[in-house]
């Protein structure tokens, strides 16, 4: 019974870990009708009467595994290159919205320094009404300086 046990595996995936059969070859045999497939278990002694049987069929088996392997190497060599571009992309856009950020800190302390300036020269009175003119007048200018995001 032990040699019996031995030459059947409960899956296609036992028999592949078990006798080192690839799965298209597997596969190939089952497609083809081979009499070692019974109720999801392999019959090992009839899958290799079937696989010498049929050397063509297993050859075209191992020629698709080449090029699905083939095509698994281009799939990974073209993610590579667009996770590169996102990458690169990603980097532009973080670097543009920094220099919105210091555009907006640079404009700020120039304003606040003019506007300190201003205050020791002009009285009060006058420094509020150059104050709401000068907001007024810069508030088309400023609005061009704000990034995207604020907008989202």
């Amino acid at each position: 019974m032990t040699s019996n046990t031995s030459n059947t595996a409960p899956s296609m995936r036992a028999a592949r870990t078990q006798w080192g059969i690839s799965m298209p070859i597997l596969k190939a045999a089952k497609a083809a009708g081979c009499p070692a497939f019974k109720s999801g278990r392999v019959n090992r002694v009839q899958l290799m009467r079937w696989v010498r049987a049929n050397p063509r069929a297993v050859a075209e088996a191992e020629q698709a595994t080449r090029q699905k392997a083939g095509f698994d190497e281009l799939r990974r060599q073209k993610l590579q290159a667009e996770v590169a571009l996102l990458k690169s992309k990603h980097k532009r856009l973080i670097a543009s919205y920094i220099l919105i950020e210091v555009a907006r800190e640079v404009w700020a302390e120039c304003e606040a320094i003019c506007f300190e300036s201003a205050v020791d020269l002009l009285d009060l009175d006058m420094f509020r009404i150059l104050k709401e003119r000068c907001q007024s007048r810069l508030q088309a200018p400023l609005a061009r300086l704000q990034s995207p995001a604020d907008g989202c």
